[in-house]
């Protein structure tokens, strides 16, 4: 789907990423039977591609959105850029959301936001408390083809998303990705692509594998 539901009731949730329109019928239809024909969703945009942005429009017109959030500051790289949007007589703009910041986006939901270097430069990470739950957004989805996979074919899949990763210079790449990891208590990854990353045991073999690829980049 390319998108997840933190579901605080059963008629509320905070949606992360909307998935690709293509899959807007399917969207729909979960999301009515998680928090009902009328639930009350926020939303948060892990990037401005058009699989996280793709049902924005749509959900606006079948559930309650209390509001809808963005990483970082505005971009000129950002599909979404400063667009408002507007349910009934209410009007809202995406709220942008400084890195190294926690914000409520519900009653029972908090997230904090990330910025990290290992993205493309309009994603941005955010972090569950409650579950205790990363969703790197772009990152991590070189588990497309397994969670088991070994790093030769990890390493591939990697750096085809990231192209500018061989040869480079990562010192800081790594640090960055060690000071998030460091810093949060995290049970289980959630990618926009590849497999859920999910047990303390699995979440420190994927970290460690990241950093040995990110440490050996300049050598490819």
């Amino acid at each position: 789907m390319g998108c997840f539901l933190l579901r605080d009731t059963d008629s509320s949730g905070v949606l992360i990423d909307t998935g690709p329109a293509i899959l807007r019928g399917a969207v729909i239809d979960q999301l009515k039977q998680l928090v009902g024909s009328s639930g009350k969703l926020s939303i948060f945009l892990s990037r401005s591609e058009y699989e996280s942005v793709g049902n924005l429009a749509a959900l606006l017109q079948h559930f309650s959105i209390e509001g809808v959030y963005a990483g970082g500051v505005l971009s000129g790289l950002d599909g979404y850029g400063n667009i408002g949007f507007s349910q009934g007589n209410d009007a809202f703009e995406i709220k942008r959301v400084a890195s190294e910041t926690t914000v409520a986006l519900s009653e029972r939901r908090s997230l904090s936001f990330f910025t990290p270097s290992l993205r493309m430069l309009s994603a941005y990470w955010c972090y569950d408390l409650q579950t205790k739950t990363l969703f790197p957004s772009d990152a991590f989805g070189y588990t497309i083809d397994s969670e088991d996979i070994e790093e030769g074919d990890a390493w591939q899949n990697l750096s085809a998303r990231y192209w500018w990763l061989p040869g480079s210079d990562t010192a800081a790449i790594r640090q960055s990705l060690s000071d998030i990891f460091e810093k949060i208590e995290i049970e289980r990854i959630c990618p926009v692509h590849g497999c859920i990353i999910s047990g303390r045991d699995k979440v420190f073999r994927h970290y460690e594998l990241v950093q040995r690829m990110l440490r050996d980049a300049n050598e490819h």
